[in-house]
């Protein structure tokens, strides 16, 4: 065993040396004359080495005392091994990989978007066990400042996700974005621009018929005829599409809610799809974008936008998601059955024994309005 004595007759040579006290301590002279306790220990198998710290700042019965204390712990199980801590970012981006990816590749790439743009930069060098309320309250209180209340909001959602996945993993143990519920500024929540009034939708059906592009065109039809999203309107697959039963059947990972949705289909809206099958019906796509000539990439999300505008509609009167609103609004003043209508606008249901009951037994009726509308927007330019 060492001394005091004996660790400062310690001489520096050419190479780092060890010189052992004992039960796994060391002290480690360096070519300069410098001493540093280290304590050698196993654990699982493996070997690792502690610093204690330089002597003589650490005196010899306080790193025996050091080296003691590891020694228990390692005999009640503890780990000595330090784990690095993982970077925001790399968890985010093992959580999107995960979590999101096989998701809908709109998810994903909202997801990324928003953490690339928005969190990254500030915290997302930081170890996630480093992150605290008040780090992650400084980017999204910057995203408020850019008037984006709904995108700070969405953004602290996804960390608090996150942090959730972290915890999970065991990266980490607090969800700091939880403690910012109610700290940001509220969303104020606007309902999407949509045309509305017998003669403004009979307006619009007649531009639409106008509009020069055979597939955009037939895709605003088949917008207004089903009032389906955008994005699934656009992601329309001719697989999906089953003709003898008159169903569009879009696959839970494209719906909204993550729920197989059927979407009956109206004898308008068969015979548009029969008239676009020649021009399309080979490819993967019903509208496919006009950069894809074999179909195999689905419409732009901007093209029934820019088809709108350019047909006379602004941003504050008419949207891809307008057709949904102005059917909804239409069909509740004409008195149909509320849960009907949210049936095939593909809302979410609280319940889901009752879910499934609607799913199984409102069919008939969901598909009997559908053809009502269907008739009534091509009965409005009848004249």
């Amino acid at each position: 065993m060492l001394s005091d004595v004996a660790i400062r007759a310690l001489k520096a040579k050419d190479k780092r040396y060890l010189t052992a006290d004992g039960g796994g301590l060391y002290i480690e002279v360096m070519p300069t004359g410098a001493r540093f306790w280290r304590f050698r220990y196993t654990e699982n198998g493996k070997r690792g080495i502690l610093s204690l710290g330089e002597y003589p700042l650490i005196s010899l019965s306080q790193a025996r005392q050091w080296r003691d204390e590891k020694r228990i712990a390692l005999l009640k199980g503890e780990s000595l091994i330090k784990k690095p801590s993982l970077t925001f970012e790399v968890v985010a981006r093992e959580f999107h990989t995960k979590m999101c990816l096989p998701k809908t590749p709109r998810h994903a790439q909202k997801v990324i978007s928003i953490m690339t743009h928005h969190i990254f930069k500030h915290i997302g060098h930081m170890p996630i066990t480093d992150v605290k309320a008040v780090d992650l309250k400084k980017p999204l209180e910057l995203i408020e400042l850019q008037g984006k209340n709904d995108t700070a909001s969405t953004a602290r959602q996804i960390c608090g996700q996150i942090f959730r996945y972290a915890i999970a993993a065991g990266y980490t143990e607090t969800n700091p974005a939880d403690a910012l519920i109610g700290a940001l500024s509220p969303v104020v929540v606007k309902n999407r621009p949509h045309i509305s009034g017998k003669d403004n939708i009979a307006d619009l059906m007649r531009r639409i018929r106008g509009y020069n592009s055979f597939v955009v065109q037939r895709a605003m039809l088949f917008s207004a005829y089903t009032f389906q999203r955008p994005g699934e309107v656009r992601h329309a697959e001719w697989k999906e599409i089953d003709f003898d039963a008159a169903l569009w059947r879009i696959p839970a990972p494209k719906m909204k809610m993550k729920r197989e949705h059927l979407a009956p289909l109206a004898r308008q809206s068969i015979e548009l799809l029969r008239e676009i099958q020649e021009l399309t019906g080979d490819g993967q796509y019903i509208f496919p974008s006009v950069r894809a000539p074999k179909g195999d990439r689905p419409m732009s999300d901007a093209t029934v936008l820019v088809a709108l505008r350019s047909i006379g509609y602004s941003n504050d009167e008419m949207t891809a998601h307008g057709f949904r609103g102005m059917a909804s609004t239409q069909l509740n003043e004409q008195g149909y059955n509320r849960d009907v209508i949210e049936l095939c606008l593909a809302h979410a249901e609280n319940n889901s024994v009752r879910a499934a009951y609607n799913h199984a037994e409102r069919l008939d009726d969901r598909r009997s309005m559908c053809q009502d509308w269907a008739d009534w927007l091509d009965g409005l330019n009848a004249d």
